[in-house]
C-alpha cells in the first residue's frame, strides 16, 4: 500500500527512505509472444545525435555521471519556467547514491531560464528544443541519454528525496527484462504543498483495464532507454495526453509495468501555463483520437480482434471520459468520433452517473451533456 501524503510529507522534510518494494504486477492479459516489434515514428527521427544542439557544457564529474554504463539520465523539459525550474534540478542533482545526468532540454523560452541554467556550469546538459513542444524536447533529451536508464522531469515537478534510488535498486533486480518500474504521485499546488489526488488518479493497475484508464503519468516511471528508443519515444504528433500514449504504447509492444509503492516525485498544479498546455483545441481533440487509434490497432496485432473484453472496455471507457470533454468544451463534431469509436469497442459503452447514462440512452450523449449543463 502507497504511502499517504501526510507519510511522504514527513519523509521529504527528514530525508528517511522508505524500504524498496518488489514488483507487484505484470498484465494478466496473455499476449501473442511470437514477435517483438521496434517502432519509429518517422515523424519524430530522434535517435540520433545530430538532432540535439548543445547550448551549455555537457555534465562534469560534479554531476555524478561516472561510467556511462551505471546511472540514469534524468531529462528536463522546460518552457518559460523559470520560477520552477531551479527545484526540479535540483531535486535531480541531489540524489547521493545514484549517478545522475541531467540533461535540460529548454523549448525557446523567453524568461530567465537561460540564465538560470548558465547558473549550474558543468553540473548539467543544457540543450537547445526547436519551439516544437514537449514531446520533441523530451526527444531530444532522449537522443542525448548516455545512462542505461532514464526518467523524464517536467520543468514544474520535482523528484521526493531517495525514491530515484529505490526505482535503481528495484529495476538491477531484474537484469535484461522488458520492464518499467512505476512508483505513486503526490499531487501538490503552486507552492508545493499537498492537495487532494482527483478521483481514480490512484487506482490500482493490474488489469489491461486498469491501465489503459490510468497509465502512469510522466516522472512516476524509471525506463531502460533502450525501451523508450525502441517504440520510437514519444510521438510528436500527438498533442495531449502525451506520457499515456508513450506508457500504453510500451505496454502494448511487450514492455511491462511494474508498480512499486511510494511517492516517486511532485506533481505540480498552478495556473501558469505548461510546456504541452494546449487543451480543447479542435485540432488538439482529432490528434489525441488519431493516437487512441494506433492504441487500439496495436492491441489488435497483440492480441487479436475483438479484444479481450477488460481491454476493450478500458479503450472504450477512456474514449468516452474523453469525448465527454470534448463535448464540454463545445466540440460536438469531435466528441461524436470519440462516442463512436467507443461504441465500435463496447456498444454498451458509457461512462458517467446514472442520469448521465440514462439521458444518453434518451437523447444521445451530445443531448445529454447540454440538458446537464442547463441543470447546473
Amino acid at each position: 500500500m502507497g504511502d499517504t501524503l501526510a507519510d511522504r510529507g514527513r519523509r521529504r522534510v527528514s530525508g528517511k527512505k522508505d524500504p524498496v518494494a518488489a514488483p507487484l504486477w505484470r498484465s494478466n492479459l496473455t499476449p501473442d509472444r511470437t514477435s517483438r516489434h521496434p517502432v519509429a515514428h518517422p515523424a519524430n527521427a530522434i535517435l540520433t545525435a545530430k538532432h540535439t544542439q548543445a547550448v551549455g557544457p555537457a555534465p562534469g564529474p560534479s554531476a555524478g555521471c561516472g561510467d556511462a554504463e551505471q546511472g540514469v539520465s534524468i531529462v528536463i523539459a522546460n518552457r518559460n519556467q523559470a520560477h520552477f525550474l531551479r527545484e526540479a534540478i535540483d531535486s535531480a542533482l541531489a540524489e547521493q547514491t545514484v549517478a545522475v545526468e541531467v540533461l535540460v532540454v529548454d523549448d525557446g523560452s523567453t524568461d530567465d531560464s537561460l540564465s538560470l541554467l548558465s547558473t549550474y556550469g558543468d553540473r548539467i546538459g543544457v540543450l537547445q528544443g526547436e519551439g516544437r513542444g514537449a514531446c520533441r524536447a523530451r526527444n531530444i533529451g532522449l537522443a542525448a541519454c548516455r545512462k542505461p536508464y532514464v526518467k523524464f522531469l517536467d520543468a514544474d515537478d520535482y523528484l521526493i528525496p531517495g525514491a530515484l534510488a529505490e526505482q535503481v535498486r528495484s529495476l538491477e533486480t531484474m537484469p535484461g527484462a522488458r520492464v518499467s518500474v512505476f512508483g505513486d504521485v503526490l499531487w501538490v499546488d503552486a507552492t508545493g504543498q499537498p492537495i487532494a489526488q482527483p478521483p481514480g488518479a490512484a487506482a490500482s493497475i493490474r488489469l489491461g483495464e486498469s491501465f489503459v484508464l490510468h497509465a502512469p503519468l510522466t516522472s512516476a516511471p524509471l525506463h531502460r532507454t533502450a525501451l523508450v528508443r525502441e517504440v520510437g519515444g514519444f510521438d510528436e504528433r500527438v498533442p495531449r495526453g502525451q506520457e499515456h500514449d508513450l506508457h500504453v504504447r510500451m505496454w502494448l509492444h511487450r514492455i511491462d509495468f511494474h508498480h512499486q509503492p511510494g511517492n516517486v516525485y511532485c506533481y505540480r498544479q498552478h495556473a501558469g501555463p505548461r510546456i504541452s498546455s494546449r487543451d480543447g483545441e479542435a485540432a488538439v481533440a482529432e490528434g489525441r483520437l488519431e493516437s487512441l487509434r494506433r492504441h487500439v490497432a496495436l492491441a489488435k496485432e497483440r492480441f487479436g480482434w475483438p479484444l479481450p473484453p477488460p481491454l476493450a472496455r478500458g479503450f472504450a471507457i477512456y474514449l468516452w471520459k474523453n469525448g465527454r470533454r470534448i463535448a464540454q468544451q463545445g466540440n460536438a463534431s469531435v466528441a461524436r468520433k470519440y462516442f463512436q469509436e467507443a461504441r465500435n469497442l463496447d456498444p454498451a459503452a458509457s461512462h458517467g452517473r446514472p442520469l448521465y447514462r440514462w439521458l444518453c440512452a434518451a437523447f444521445g450523449p451530445i443531448a445529454a451533456e447540454k440538458i446537464l449543463q442547463a441543470l447546473r
